[in-house]
């Protein structure tokens, strides 16, 4: 697919907070690949060994993705110059861990988060508590 590119009008544009691999596009443009990866590690009492930060010490960041099951083809048409992009206003609250926001289109794009989190306590782990209990 081609993509002429267009002049984007946008009457407002409020982002309050973007995050990791958070991408914001106006526009046309041709791909976008953002990607995240984290290690979010927690303890009582801070103790860190050699290699429980890197990500080749953990397989959840090697594992291939998913694959997706093909879409459906779809025809579409259309005729004339490309025409100018207008949107009224936007409003982004948070965007976080791989998010893509586009106004306009591209030829293609993919995204992908690997989050692991590590929790240690001292002693035995608190207790949890049913919905029966509450």
């Amino acid at each position: 697919m081609t993509v002429d590119w267009r002049l984007v009008r946008a009457e407002s544009l409020k982002v309050v907070n973007m995050f990791h691999g958070a991408v914001m596009q106006v526009g046309d443009n041709g791909v976008s690949n953002p990607w995240d990866w984290s290690i979010a590690l927690q303890r009582a009492i801070p103790d860190f060994y050699g290699d429980e930060t890197r990500f080749a010490s953990y397989s959840l960041f090697f594992r291939p993705l998913p694959a997706w099951l093909p879409a459906p083809d779809v025809g579409t048409e259309s005729g004339g110059p490309p025409a100018e992009i207008r949107v009224g206003p936007v409003k982004v609250i948070t965007a976080s861990a791989s998010i893509l926001i586009r106004i306009g289109c591209s030829g293609g794009h993919s995204a992908e988060s690997r989050i692991l989190h590590i929790r240690q306590y001292n002693g035995p782990p608190p207790p949890t508590v049913s919905a029966a209990d509450r």
